[in-house]
């Protein structure tokens, strides 16, 4: 914070601009080394918008006894008020909150939903998404973290999301995908998910827990990637789709599990 003093002596009478903390510090400080002096406060503005006013005027004091309280009052004033300058200046700062949505880290347990978060599980910042891919990952035995990055990379967790091809929802789910896992409505966020977690066990388990497969078959289906060999098919944007979900991932191989053994894998216990 920019602080600023402006000064003016006029006609033996001292002017100063300073903040309210300033201000009253140094008509205590003049008052305790000039005895002789008396000070009034003012309120005032000047053309530059600056508030905050004191005006010290000089005047003698013959009375010992108003010396000795002057004296007595500001060392006290002084002591106080630089126990609230101590405490103004310690106070814990608060700074805004930047986190990036992928590095939010849920860590409790979201009500209703009958499981905890791993304690490394990203977040989406949206409550009620997080709670729907926890719950189907549970149902199904996937790794809720590996279904975090690729909605992230499908959708960014936007529910209403539409490719060119004709890919809906927050799992991008084309309509012969949908019907083919039992999806009736993929606007429906729960029924997106559902279908988009069972779309992908199926596939981990169709390429023996080769994650890189699996989202190659995700993103181009498993056809091509089968026409290519079991490799990952040399399409830019399915090269550039697996790397992107790898590389948040962190992981090359899921274990194909039965949902209660999975929960236990993947760090879900139930919540208390």
């Amino acid at each position: 914070m920019q602080r600023s003093c402006e000064l003016i002596v006029f006609k033996g009478h001292v002017w100063i601009y300073l903040s309210p903390y300033s201000k009253i510090l140094s008509l205590i400080l003049v008052v305790s080394h000039e005895p002789n002096t008396q000070a009034s406060i003012e309120q005032f503005t000047n053309e530059q918008g600056v508030s905050g006013l004191m005006h010290l005027q000089y005047h003698r004091i013959s009375s010992l006894k108003l010396k000795l309280v002057i004296r007595v009052g500001s060392a006290a004033l002084v002591f106080f008020s630089i126990l609230s300058l101590y405490g103004a200046a310690t106070a814990p700062v608060v700074q805004a909150d930047a986190i990036k949505t992928d590095a939010r880290l849920l860590g409790t347990a979201h009500a209703g939903s009958g499981i905890k978060a791993p304690k490394d599980m990203p977040s989406s910042g949206k409550d009620d998404i997080d709670k729907i891919i926890l719950n189907a990952c549970s149902k199904y035995g996937v790794d809720p973290k590996l279904v975090y990055y690729v909605i992230r990379q499908e959708s960014n967790f936007k529910v209403s999301a539409r490719s060119g091809k004709n890919a809906q929802g927050l799992m991008q789910m084309i309509p012969a995908t949908a019907q083919r896992f039992g999806v009736e409505n993929v606007n429906d966020p729960q029924q997106n998910v559902e279908g988009g977690v069972k779309y992908l066990r199926w596939l981990l388990k169709e390429f023996k827990g080769n994650v890189k497969l699996a989202l190659a078959g995700y993103n181009a289906g498993e056809g091509a990637v089968k026409k290519c060999g079991n490799q990952v098919p040399e399409y830019k944007e399915t090269k550039d789709y697996v790397q992107k979900i790898t590389a948040g991932y962190g992981k090359t191989y899921h274990p194909v599990l039965e949902p209660e053994q999975a929960r236990v894998e993947f760090g879900e216990v139930a919540a208390e």
